[in-house]
């Protein structure tokens, strides 16, 4: 749909025209509100603060702003602390990437916007800060915010209550690149900001309601603690300097932290897959991570689900299929992401041709859907009892009890391993072990089709 062009906040919808940019408006379900004025001072945000200040020092021709930078008494000390709120409240509104709040469809959006009262009247502007040894100014704020946006530090947007002033109740402003890249390069926007919460539980099922139950005597429980104690001990990182790639490296992630933790979906034995921190990271960003500043390599299982299908039958994949469980044997092979989204979406939906019809990454023009699903599971007749919306749920579940025993093996072995569903990360030199340890793992479960390893 063509958006049109808004009656009100056109400075904001030329600059989305100019970046190629989405227009988005300020929402309570895209915008953090800053509450909180009794801020902490941490280095990182008085580091980025002091190199925002040494930079406005040099380009701002803001004779009155630039008497309160170089001024050694309060107006100095109102100008470090209206900064440090700004750039403080930033980092808890953009390290989760995801809003709190989710809208009335459930869905918990990106978080893209700041907000805060900038009123004369405003409370903002009542509290003393004991470190600062002074309150916020005003005047002080909205000369800094005007200068931060001119310098291209960040946008403000129209004030919900005046649409003809930047300044209504609240102001609202969001992060341009030059800010959003500066803060992820100086740790002020991260995940290892985001508290990991009161969870004891490594192992617990997600009801229909979203709450979740603890499980304590799970089988995994033991194996996790284990690979967990190995996890601490290694110093992960992936290194993202742009706040874009922040957002695309971290949106999907519902967990934060290094602990690998077991979610079974309403009652055990269903699903069971293991998440931590990395799971929803693209595998683009996946590629960049390194285990003690040692580069990793991520092993993959080629069609894991379908060759845990034949299994449960007792029949071994490889007696009827080719090379490739995905592809019949005279198609083209631009057409495999398509016929692998049809077989594996039978296991999930009850209309798998609707479901990859809409799917914008994958190019369904001049083909048959329909022919193609049926040749698909032509080939794969032999699991049809596996076509159906809940057939995922123990597919996934014994995925996950290899995913388990790959590192049970890893543990015995002293290796740190971060499962991503059906692949596997893990330090570049402990490459060959891992590919044995994934062998292995089928073998020992007793599955008579076993996939092959590759790199992801």
């Amino acid at each position: 749909m063509k958006l049109e062009e808004p009656t009100t906040g056109k400075k904001h919808w030329n600059l989305c025209k100019a970046t190629n940019s989405p227009y988005t408006v300020p929402s309570q379900y895209n915008r953090w509100y800053a509450s909180e004025l009794n801020i902490e001072a941490t280095d990182k945000v008085m580091a980025a603060r002091k190199r925002i200040i040494k930079e406005l020092n040099v380009t701002s021709g803001n004779l009155d702003l630039l008497r309160n930078l170089k001024s050694k008494g309060t107006p100095k000390r109102q100008i470090n602390y209206a900064l440090d709120y700004l750039l403080h409240n930033m980092s808890l509104a953009f390290s989760g990437v995801k809003h709190p709040l989710a809208n009335r469809k459930g869905v918990r959006q990106n978080t893209e916007f700041v907000s805060f009262c900038i009123g004369s009247e405003a409370n903002t502007f009542k509290h003393y800060h004991s470190y600062y040894r002074c309150k916020m100014s005003q005047v002080i704020m909205v000369r800094l915010l005007k200068e931060l946006e001119k310098q291209g530090y960040l946008y403000i947007h129209l004030g919900a209550a005046s649409k003809t002033s930047d300044y209504g109740q609240p102001t609202t402003c969001s992060p341009m690149p030059k800010l959003g890249d500066m803060l992820v390069q100086s740790g002020v926007i991260g995940r290892d900001l985001l508290r990991a919460g009161n969870k004891k539980a490594l192992v617990y099922i997600k009801n229909e309601g979203k709450s979740k139950t603890p499980v304590f005597d799970d089988e995994s429980e033991m194996i996790l603690n284990i690979q967990n104690t190995l996890l601490e001990a290694t110093a992960i990182d992936l290194p993202i300097t742009t706040h874009i790639d922040f957002i695309n490296c971290y949106e999907k992630a519902t967990i934060t932290g290094d602990s690998i933790r077991r979610i079974y979906s309403k009652q055990i034995g269903n699903s069971g897959r293991f998440y931590h921190g990395y799971s929803g990271c693209p595998s683009r960003y996946r590629n960049l991570i390194t285990f003690d500043g040692e580069p990793t390599v991520e092993l993959d299982y080629q069609a894991s689900q379908v060759h845990v299908a034949y299994s449960m039958n007792g029949i071994n994949a490889w007696d009827s299929l080719n090379l490739d469980p995905y592809l019949p044997t005279l198609a083209r092979p631009v057409l495999r992401p398509i016929y692998k989204a049809l077989l594996l979406r039978s296991f999930t939906s009850t209309n798998p041709i609707g479901t990859v019809w809409i799917d914008k990454k994958i190019n369904t023009e001049q083909v048959s859907l329909k022919d193609m699903l049926e040749e698909g599971w032509q080939r794969h007749h032999q699991i049809a009892n596996f076509r159906h919306q809940d057939a995922h749920k123990e597919i996934t579940y014994q995925e996950s009890r290899v995913c388990l025993k790959v590192i049970e093996l890893c543990n015995e072995q002293d290796i740190t391993v971060l499962p991503i569903h059906d692949s596997f990360i893990v330090k570049k030199r402990h490459v060959q072990t891992l590919e044995a340890k994934m062998i292995e793992a089928y073998q020992v479960l007793g599955f008579v089709s076993a996939p092959w390893v590759v790199e992801a």
